[in-house]
Order: C-alpha cells, then structure tokens, then sequence
C-alpha cells in the first residue's frame, strides 16, 4: 500500500512539473501578427547602437524588409531597396532589419550595397518571430495607421514595391 502511495505521488510530481513546462512553453510562444491587424511594435538598435521604436514612424508608410547577408535574394534585392529609398524615402520610411547575424555582418552589407535606409539588428529573431517571419528577404507594409496591409515572400524589384505601397496605402508615389 505504502508503494502505491510513493507511486501514486510520484506521477503526480512528473505529469504536475510537466503541465508547468508546457504552460510555461505555451506563454512563451508567439503567435505572428497577421495581415490586417495592427503592427506589434518593437524596439531595435540601428548599427551605432541607437534604439529605434517601430510607432515613432506613425503617420507614414513603412516598409520593413528582413534580409541576411550571405542570402543571395537578398543579394539582388539590395539596388531595388537602395532605388527606393533613393526616390521615396522622404514619403515612405524604408527599414531594413538584418536577421540572427553579428552587427559587422551587417555592415559589411550595408557597405558592399550602399544602402542608406535605417538598419536593424534583430540579432536573436524575436521581431522576425513576432511577423512570422521565417526566410529572407521578406517585407512587410504597414499603412499610415500602423495596420499590417501586406506580408511578402522573397524579393521584390522597386516597381513592385512602389505598386504595394500605393495600392495598399493612402500614398501615392507616381503621380509627381
């Protein structure tokens, strides 16, 4: 009987610390923000160290694209990014977000592509998680209201960024 017992309580103890890990685990999991809702904000540090906050660019639409150096889409995207910011950074605010990658990795990139938009890093993935982000390069388009209006997988040319942005938002690019 007193086995039974010392049995008995045992398996309590293992399914109890069993049902606190997958609670603890399922607390910890993200669920991805999904088109048409609103943009979860974060925080990254550009490439001196500086924290920029996704909702102080409120107000206009945003471009974020997710990329990694030694990807090669991301390779041939660059000159579309840096076209882009070239023509519309003053309307549409283009960040780009390195992934998992040390900060000279980065800047190597940067420096190799010539791209002057803002760079963040998201060294441990958590905003890439966030958007359900799982490969690169991706972008994103978020409205002037701060609302996810569109998840792209892989590369895009500057046209085709122009056309997200004004179909998809309340700005128009074109028509100067």
């Amino acid at each position: 009987m007193n086995r039974r017992l010392v049995a008995a309580f045992m398996l309590a103890v293992v399914l109890g610390a069993g049902l606190v890990a997958l609670v603890a685990a399922f607390n910890k999991m993200v669920t991805p923000v999904k088109v048409g809702e609103e943009a979860a904000d974060f925080t990254l540090p550009d490439l001196s160290g500086t924290p920029h906050r996704l909702s102080q660019y409120r107000g206009q639409p945003i471009l974020i694209n997710f990329f990694a150096s030694w990807c090669e889409p991301c390779k041939e995207e660059a000159p579309h990014l840096q076209a882009f910011e070239d023509r519309y950074g003053d309307r549409v605010k283009l960040i780009l977000v390195n992934r998992a990658e040390p900060a000279v990795l980065a800047e190597e990139f940067v420096r190799e592509y010539g791209l002057t938009a803002l760079v963040l890093l998201d060294e441990n993935n958590q905003v890439s998680k966030r958007y359900g982000v799982v490969g690169q390069p991706e972008t994103l388009v978020i409205d002037e209201q701060g609302i996810l209006k569109h998840h792209q997988i892989g590369p895009l040319t500057t046209d085709a960024m122009v056309a997200l942005v004004e179909r998809l938002t309340a700005t128009t690019l074109t028509k100067e």
